[in-house]
């Protein structure tokens, strides 16, 4: 008899017809796929390697249509040649209170606030999401990396669109940066 007290406690979890079950050191994921085509995203993160060599591999993204950030002074797509370069992780980045830390993009721009051939544009591993420094320097968050033990465990996309980068400079406040 195949009563429900007969049946096994040991059940596999199995992802029903256009479902997509993952399964993680925290745990499962069941997701359906998205309506319409999907695309390659140019802000794709991938988690590389583990402990103290983790890092971060993109695709490549792009501000104000043709400026491409660099990771440790290379394009993130990669030098001619090359893999695309690795983001480093560190430890000392984690937000211990949610276990997360962050990949931003860092934009120094001109003199006039704008975006130009000599301007910064760069991915860097963060505690905090964006924001502000100094007035100089603007930052949105590109990717959000979770931690376990220290480790990288998780990434989570954070943008999934090219960028226009805009600073507002006012008479009353602070200088204001702007990824739109």
């Amino acid at each position: 008899m195949n009563s429900p007290q007969h049946q096994s406690q040991n059940v596999r979890l199995q992802p029903g017809k256009g479902t997509l079950l993952t399964s993680t050191l925290n745990g499962f994921s069941i997701s359906d796929p998205r309506a319409g085509v999907s695309f390659n995203h140019p802000w794709r993160p991938v988690l590389v390697g583990s402990g103290t060599g983790a890092g971060l591999r993109f695709a490549r993204g792009v501000v104000d249509g043709k400026y491409e950030p660099r990771i440790n002074g290379k394009l993130m797509s990669g030098e001619t040649g090359e893999l695309p370069p690795i983001l480093t992780l560190s430890a000392g980045e984690i937000n211990q209170a949610t276990n997360e830390s962050w990949a931003v993009l860092q934009v120094t721009p001109n003199a006039k606030g704008q975006i130009d051939e000599k301007s910064k544009v760069e991915i860097i591993h963060a505690a905090a999401p964006g924001g502000s420094i100094g007035g100089t320097i603007g930052r949105t968050a590109v990717a959000c990396i979770v931690w376990k033990n220290k480790k990288p465990v998780m990434v989570w996309p954070v943008l999934f669109f090219n960028l226009r980068y805009v600073q507002k400079t006012s008479t009353t406040g602070p200088v204001q940066h702007f990824f739109l």
